[in-house]
């Protein structure tokens, strides 16, 4: 069998050299290489050696560059490497994670040989050819599990009851949310809430968040603005909470770089959840998020970036609030049904198929704030009705039926939350 089909020594030294001649923590690229990479990718223990030197520092966000390794003590095959290999050594950071990549196939590789050499091993001890025969099947389908995630295994129904009943799918449950009509959400899913430019998307994603977040202070939340800065975040914020000094306690943050890109919402929300259990991630808007990959069509880019947003809720067990642009008229439908509907918004079915909750948002005159869920993938419809003034929400406890309000009077009295 062939040794050099097992480890890829210049692979590994790729990996360590890009990552010390960055030798910053805070880097997004070397964040990004460190949720990939782990020890067993190495096979050279010199390597291995380095690797865990650099994992330590940046878990301790110590820097890890040139100058940050001497004086740790080591050991002389590491410092020849170090000093021979590594400095005045050009590593091309566009390799990375092809080097990562190839490093994964030889784990892999390596993997697959040791099933192979036990596999013959049996057979060759196994004196029945039926026998030996099913070993050997059993063996090739182990080898091509290797590749495989482990949910490629399955799981019984009584796999399932025994994991149910060790709480482990307790963050599956539904969700405590301050919005009555919104308390049945469950977590680990996709909600878009839809709306025409001006009515206020922006504004009710930061209700609707915070009505989730302030019952999880254990947790965080993100917040992707990409066509907003920060601080017009941060002063709508301030009109939901009416300046409540608890609202200074929530942890999160808030990004407002625009053009930002699923890639960067994906590693930054993993990287900070592995500090901190994140409760709610938004993306304002959908329609503005770019990706490195590349697509024929814009549907099929938005049906990709809500897909890995929809992966993202359930991996990192919390809600993910997307917000999507309405782009089709709907006042030439009756009063009254002028709601946002899937098919308002262009590009609308990936979305559509990957949100457990599907939400189409209108302001109506004068301070009237309307949501109704076309799609729910849990329960049934629903409709909420809020009060919108100044830039804060509150909850009506029954409907607005314009029918049963027969004067100016009336009209302007309910909805000043006044009974008559």
């Amino acid at each position: 069998m062939d040794v050099k089909v097992k480890k890829n020594p210049e692979a590994e030294l790729g990996v360590l050299g890009v990552l010390i001649s960055d030798g910053n923590p805070g880097s997004l690229e070397v964040q990004k290489a460190m949720l990939s990479l782990k020890s067993s990718l190495f096979y050279t223990p010199a390597h291995k050696e380095l690797y865990n030197i650099i994992r330590k520092s940046y878990e301790q966000e110590q820097l890890f560059d040139v100058a940050s390794f001497f004086g740790m003590g080591l050991s002389d095959n590491t410092q020849d490497i170090v000093m021979n290999s590594i400095v005045n050594n050009y590593f091309p950071a566009l390799s990375l994670h092809r080097h990562i990549e190839e490093l994964h196939i030889f784990e892999d590789l390596r993997a697959q040989l040791k099933i192979m050499d036990k596999t013959k091993a049996a057979c060759d001890a196994e004196p029945i050819a039926s026998l030996a025969a099913e070993i050997m099947i059993d063996g090739a389908q182990k080898i091509g599990d290797v590749r495989l995630d482990k949910m490629s295994y399955g799981a019984t129904l009584i796999d399932i009851v025994e994991e149910r009943d060790n709480g482990i799918f307790k963050n599956d449950a539904s969700i405590t949310c301050g919005i009555k009509q919104f308390e049945e959400i469950r977590n680990c899913g996709l909600i878009t809430v839809a709306g025409a430019s001006g009515v206020g998307k922006t504004f009710f994603s930061l209700y609707f968040m915070h009505e989730i977040i302030k019952n999880y202070p254990e947790k965080q939340f993100m917040f992707f603005s990409l066509e907003m800065k920060r601080n017009e975040i941060l002063e709508r914020m301030e009109h939901i909470t009416n300046n409540d000094e608890n609202t200074w306690l929530l942890d999160g943050r808030v990004f407002d770089q625009p053009r930002i890109d699923i890639e960067y919402i994906e590693t930054v929300c993993k990287i900070h959840a592995m500090k901190k259990l994140l409760s709610v991630i938004v993306v304002d808007y959908i329609g503005l998020v770019t990706s490195s990959s590349k697509y024929d069509r814009e549907d099929l880019k938005i049906a990709d970036i809500t897909q890995r947003l929809a992966a993202l809720a359930m991996s990192l067990n919390c809600i993910v609030i997307c917000l999507s642009q309405v782009n089709r008229d709907a006042s030439k439908r009756s009063e009254g049904d002028r709601c946002p509907y899937p098919s308002d918004v262009a590009d609308s079915v990936g979305s559509v198929r990957s949100s457990s909750l599907w939400i189409g948002i209108e302001k109506q005159e004068p301070n009237l704030f309307v949501a109704k869920c076309r799609k729910s993938r849990h329960g049934s419809n629903f409709e909420a009705y809020f009060d919108f003034n100044e830039g804060r929400f509150q909850e009506r406890p029954e409907p607005y039926k314009s029918k049963s309000i027969k004067t100016i009077e009336e009209k302007i009295d309910y909805l000043k939350g006044k009974k008559r």
